[in-house]
C-alpha cells in the first residue's frame, strides 16, 4: 500500500499537481504520523527530490476511530444473510455509538465530514489518550477478569457488580491521568463507556481482547502507571490490572502473543519461585519510571497473591 501511495504522488509530481491528502482510517495510534513516515522513506530511496517534494507540500491527518466490534463468528454471518436474504461474509455486529475524530489538515479541502457527525480538531492526541487509558485499558483489565474466571463477554463481567465497580475505579484512575479533552466531558464519557461494556446485544469475546498483551498493555496501562505515580498517587488500580494479565498468562492454555514464548518462559519461572522478577525484566515491556518504583512493583505482587489465594476469583480491592 505505502508503495501505491509512493506511485500515486510521483506521478502528481512530474505532472506538476498538488499532492493529495493521506488519510489513514485504521485504528493505530498517530496513524497519520506513522505513514507519513513510510511513505517519506520509501520515496527517498526513490528520489530524494520527491521525497523532501511530498515532506514539504504532503498531509497525512492522523485519526481516531471508536466503535465495539467483535470479531465476526458463523452466527453473525447466519443472521446477516437471514436479515438480507443473501450472504455476505464480511457481516460485523457492532455497537450503536460510533465516532470518528479527524485533525483537520487538508491543503486542498475536504467533504463536510461534520455533517455526518465526525469531530474536526487540530490535533487528535488527547482523543486517542482518551480512549486507549480509559476505554482499551478497562477492556483489557475486563478480558484478563473474564479469562481467568471463566467469563466469555465482557457484557457478562459486567453483569457482576464487584467487577463493574473495578472497572469503573479504573476508568476514574484513568481520566485523572489526562489532560482535558477539548469538548468531552470525561465523567459523562466514563458513565457511557459502563454502558456500552454492559451492552447485552453486543458479544464481545473477553478471549479476543485478552490477545497481544504484551503490545497493548504498555500504551494502555503502564504509561497510565506512570502518570499516576509521578502526580503522587499509587497506581494501585493499575497495579492490580497488571496483576489479572500476569495471572492470565499463568492459567493461559493457547496465549496468542509476538512474545508468546518470551512470556511463558517467563510466566513458568513465576509459578515455580512466586517472584515477579522474570515478568518484570523482559526486555522493552515495562517503562523505565515503573521498574523503579518498588512500592509499585510491590502492589502488582500483592495483587497476584490475592488473585491466587481466591482461587482466581477477583475480589474487590480497597
Amino acid at each position: 500500500m505505502i508503495g501505491v501511495i509512493v506511485e500515486g504522488l510521483a506521478r502528481r509530481h512530474r505532472a506538476g499537481i498538488p499532492p493529495f491528502t493521506v488519510l489513514c482510517c485504521d485504528n493505530l495510534p498517530t496513524n497519520g504520523r506513522v505513514v507519513r513516515r513510510l511513505v517519506t522513506e520509501m520515496a527517498s530511496i526513490r528520489d530524494e527530490a520527491l521525497a523532501g517534494w511530498i515532506s514539504d507540500r504532503a498531509a497525512f491527518p492522523s485519526t481516531m476511530v471508536d466503535r465495539i466490534v467483535p470479531a465476526a463468528t458463523t452466527g453473525t454471518r447466519q443472521r446477516a444473510a437471514h436479515l438480507l436474504n443473501a450472504e455476505d461474509m464480511l457481516a460485523l455486529d457492532t455497537e450503536p455509538f460510533m465516532q470518528w475524530v479527524v485533525e483537520d489538515d487538508f491543503p486542498s479541502g475536504r467533504p463536510a465530514w461534520e455533517l455526518g457527525g465526525a469531530l474536526i480538531v487540530q490535533t487528535v492526541q488527547p482523543y486517542e489518550k482518551m480512549k486507549l487509558r480509559m476505554l482499551n485499558g478497562a477492556h483489557s483489565m475486563i478480558a484478563y477478569i473474564g479469562q481467568i474466571n471463566g467469563f466469555q463477554h465482557v457484557r457478562d463481567v459486567m453483569a457482576v457488580p464487584s467487577h463493574r465497580s473495578l472497572v469503573e475505579r479504573y476508568m476514574l484512575a484513568a481520566a485523572q491521568t489526562l489532560d482535558p479533552v477539548p469538548g468531552v466531558d470525561l465523567q459523562s464519557y466514563g458513565e457511557q463507556l459502563l454502558t456500552r461494556f454492559a451492552n447485552p446485544t453486543i458479544a464481545h469475546e473477553t478471549r479476543q481482547i485478552a490477545m497481544d498483551g504484551s503490545q497493548k498493555l504498555p500504551q494502555r496501562t503502564f504509561l497510565a502507571a506512570v502518570d499516576d505515580l509521578a502526580a503522587g498517587r499509587s497506581g494501585e488500580i493499575f497495579a492490580y490490572a497488571t496483576a489479572a494479565w500476569i495471572a492470565y498468562l499463568l492459567q493461559a492454555m493457547d496465549l496468542e502473543d509476538p512474545r508468546r514464548d518470551e512470556l511463558l518462559a517467563a510466566a513458568a519461572k513465576v509459578a515455580e519461585g512466586g517472584n515477579l522478577n522474570p515478568i518484570f525484566s523482559i526486555a522493552g515491556l515495562f517503562p523505565p519510571p515503573l521498574l523503579e518504583r518498588k512500592d509499585w512493583l510491590d502492589l502488582v505482587g500483592m495483587g497476584l497473591t490475592e488473585i491466587r489465594a481466591s482461587g482466581y476469583l477477583i475480589p474487590d480491592i480497597e
